[in-house]
């Protein structure tokens, strides 16, 4: 197919990867863009309550190329503090919002720590926050 200059053309296709990874696409020996094929599962979709003063972690054994999304969301107005540390040292310390939407990406293959911590002073203020963390790797 020829497509004129200054105009467009949508084009649908199908392609298979038989192996996670990273692809270059590329139109006419031009790269374009990079596809990722990823494998992706939710190891913890849960609602969660921290004491004031203390921590909830979940500890996971990662791959070096893998996409971490948390999203957790307050419930009784206790912010919650993210920690997220794997072999290479921190990779996010102190994300404090009444929400927390990221992903992180690792570097280092080994064991990962993601921890949910309640900061707040007060003995009565538990906090309770709507967990969903999500795993692709690549």
């Amino acid at each position: 197919m020829t497509i004129p200059s200054a105009e467009t053309e949508t084009v649908r296709f199908s392609v298979g990867f038989e192996e996670r990874g990273a692809y270059a696409l590329s139109v006419n020996g031009t790269e374009v863009d990079t596809l990722y094929v990823t494998e992706c599962y939710v190891p913890v979709d849960e609602r969660i309550t921290v004491d004031s003063r203390s921590s909830n972690t979940y500890t996971f054994d990662l791959k070096k190329r893998v996409d971490v999304t948390i999203r957790a969301e307050t419930r009784d107005g206790v912010a919650p503090t993210l920690t997220v540390a794997g072999p290479s040292g921190t990779l996010v310390d102190g994300t404090t919002d009444d929400s927390i939407d990221g992903t992180v990406t690792t570097e280092t293959a080994g064991s990962h720590e993601i921890r949910f911590e309640n900061d707040a002073l007060l003995p009565w203020r538990s906090g309770t926050w709507d967990v969903r963390i999500e795993i692709c790797t690549w």
